[in-house]
């Protein structure tokens, strides 16, 4: 995935579509490429997601993930005012890329989240449930958009929140890779997290701090800085009166 496109720059509506950045920002393209990137500049559309959407979103899921949502969860995203829903549509019928996330308080998060950021009940944080690209239109960027897009509707307008993080399968190298190319820092590996079929799989926890905060202090860190508190004044007496 590219890391390096601009910002998406616009108001979003529930009927505007983005005005859509070139694609391909390969070093070495050919003129094949340069078509090709035009040709979907002109047909891809960026929109919130609606109740029509609902097969689309239910195919595209299937094919990108192990895990299987249930029903509730496809018709909360195509649905639910209180998620943040956005996908990219090849000719406004296909559906290529989406993003589900939301915002909510720490306070709201599982338990094992909930250390991402020093607790405080008013600090909220944004959610990504969801990230997925078809196949067919991976590698040209699109994921990176919405992780972007989701930036600049989410992140950086009030509640300004503190933090955006998300689970990934641990195996899942290709995803782990975008995620730390575009500046998220693992927090946690969280064993036996996913269950499939035949069996379990562990879950990392990928967090991108924002609007000022930082990753809590560690337990290593905190001894640190208990350790220099209660050495410092040993030191100043050790210059005044020893080694004078």
């Amino acid at each position: 995935m590219e890391s390096d496109l601009p910002d998406l720059t616009y108001e979003p509506s529930a009927s505007d579509s983005a005005p859509l950045l070139p694609l391909y920002s390969r070093t070495s393209r050919t003129s094949e490429d340069d078509s090709r990137g035009s040709d979907l500049h002109n047909r891809l559309k960026l929109r919130q997601l609606q109740p029509a959407d609902l097969a689309a979103v239910k195919s595209l899921c299937y094919s990108s993930f192990p895990i299987q949502y249930p029903e509730c969860w496809f018709n909360e995203v195509v649905s639910s005012n209180s998620l943040i829903s956005y996908g990219f549509f090849d000719s406004g019928r296909h559906l290529c890329a989406l993003i589900v996330a939301e915002v909510k308080s720490i306070a709201q998060c599982n338990a094992e989240d909930r250390e991402l950021v020093p607790y405080d009940p008013s600090v909220f944080v944004v959610y990504i449930l969801s990230l997925a690209v078809d196949a067919a239109y991976r590698r040209m960027g699109l994921a990176t958009r919405l992780l972007q897009h989701l930036f600049d509707i989410a992140v950086n307008l009030p509640p300004y929140p503190k933090a955006v993080f998300l689970h990934v399968l641990s195996t899942n190298y290709q995803a782990v890779k975008f995620y730390k190319a575009n500046g998220f820092i693992l927090h946690d590996t969280l064993l036996n997290y996913y269950r499939f079929d035949d069996g379990f799989g562990d879950g990392c926890t990928y967090v991108k701090y924002a609007n000022g905060a930082r990753p809590p202090r560690s337990m290593q860190e905190m001894c640190r800085y208990v350790t220099d508190a209660f050495a410092y004044p040993a030191r100043v007496f050790y210059k005044m009166f020893v080694h004078d």
